[in-house]
Formats: structure tokens, C-alpha cells, sequence
């Protein structure tokens, strides 16, 4: 059994409750995996506006996830 880090930045904290948790995958399982089970752990992702990176890259929902990878979730911010 492999795991990731799913790790919630700034307000994501408060709105989920939590710094984040860890998420069982599979060989070959993808950002959209993980995403999907991330919401059926945490429902209230559903309605928010976040971006997902892992390694000061973002991610798109075809990447394939890896044993032990930390995976950000963003709420959106503003910089100059």
C-alpha cells in the first residue's frame, strides 16, 4: 500500500478543518484520482476555487501521482 500527502494551504486549512491528510494510491493512479478521493474525504472542496501543485509545479488531473509525493492544494492568491 502506497500513500501521498495531500497538504491544504491557507484558507483550505480552515474551510476543510485540517493541514491536510494522506491518500491511499495505486500504481498508475493520477492527479484525478487523488482529487477524487480528496473530495469524497473532504465534501467541501466541492464548492471552492484551489489550484493543486506538488514540487512548485501545477498539476493537471492526467499527472501521474508517485509513492510519498506532497501535493498542495492553493486556494487562489494574488501577487505583484
Amino acid at each position: 500500500m502506497s500513500n501521498c500527502e495531500i497538504i491544504f494551504n491557507g484558507s483550505l486549512q480552515d474551510r476543510t478543518g485540517c493541514l491536510g491528510a494522506y491518500i491511499e494510491i495505486q500504481p498508475g493512479d493520477t492527479l484525478l484520482d487523488v482529487h477524487v478521493q480528496a473530495i469524497n474525504r473532504f465534501p467541501v472542496l466541492r464548492g471552492l476555487t484551489y489550484s493543486i501543485a506538488s514540487e512548485s509545479d501545477f498539476m493537471h488531473q492526467n499527472d501521474l501521482v508517485r509513492e510519498g509525493q506532497k501535493i498542495h492544494f492553493m486556494p487562489p492568491f494574488a501577487g505583484g
